[in-house]
């Protein structure tokens, strides 16, 4: 005998239909990117990408297929630690330029 849409309803309880939304609002935000960030594999929840890198214990080896398959800049996740890695050394020399320069600038302490 099939249920009855009444029966279903009745199961339907406010603390269910609460948990659902919340499941379901979780998951929204959770697999939502911001289009700022660079390409990188999607993750689970809650633990990111740590099952695909705790597989192997040459994780350099995964960043390599990484950076064939998303290029020289991969976004990642680490529980729910955000990531990224630079995987090019032409691309890590930019960035010690720009931290180099960042650092090198003193700035005048403010006269109160």
């Amino acid at each position: 005998m099939l249920p009855t849409v009444d029966h279903v309803l009745d199961l339907l309880d406010i603390h269910t239909c609460l948990a659902l939304l919340s499941l379901l609002l979780f998951t929204y935000i959770y697999f939502r990117r911001p289009k700022n960030l660079p390409p990188g594999p999607r993750g689970w929840p809650i633990v990111g990408n740590l099952p695909s890198m705790a597989k192997t214990d040459k994780i350099h080896l995964e960043f390599m297929e990484w950076q064939k398959k998303y290029g020289p800049v991969v976004y990642f996740r680490m529980g729910m630690l955000v990531s990224m890695a630079f995987l090019l050394t032409d691309v890590l020399k930019i960035l010690f330029h720009l931290c180099r320069e960042s650092c090198n600038r003193t700035t005048e302490p403010a006269i109160v």
